[in-house]
């Protein structure tokens, strides 16, 4: 599959509309250079959680740079996608507003001693 493909997909995954593939390929391809994960790695990751990422409040391209940074720190995506929304469900439920829960998970992330923690 080529980049274009793997755009469009991403594309309709997200209910962007056709004039929008450019400025996300264009997010795509920088998320790339910047984390070292393939264009095709990352539309597949894209693709597979565009559903869970939505639901989250992600764009298209905040997915991109999320999955992008999962991806270059060597974690699972599949596994971080579940305890993510695991999480948010649980801060959300004790009235954490969703965005608040998201960037606090997140800078766990980035601040955790081990790939164990956080």
């Amino acid at each position: 599959s080529t980049a274009v493909d793997n755009t469009q997909k991403v594309v309709a995954a997200f209910g962007l509309k056709a004039q929008d593939a450019g400025a996300l390929l264009d997010t795509m391809n920088s998320v790339g250079q910047r984390t070292g994960v393939s264009m095709d790695t990352l539309a597949k990751t894209m693709v597979t959680n565009s559903a869970s990422l939505q639901q989250l409040g992600f764009s298209a391209s905040d997915a991109a740079n999320f999955l992008g940074n999962v991806e270059m720190s060597g974690a699972d995506t599949s596994q971080v996608m579940t305890a993510l929304t695991k999480a948010l469900a649980a801060a959300t439920a004790k009235g954490t507003p969703m965005k608040q829960a998201l960037e606090d998970i997140q800078n766990s992330m980035v601040n955790a001693k081990s790939d164990t923690e956080g």
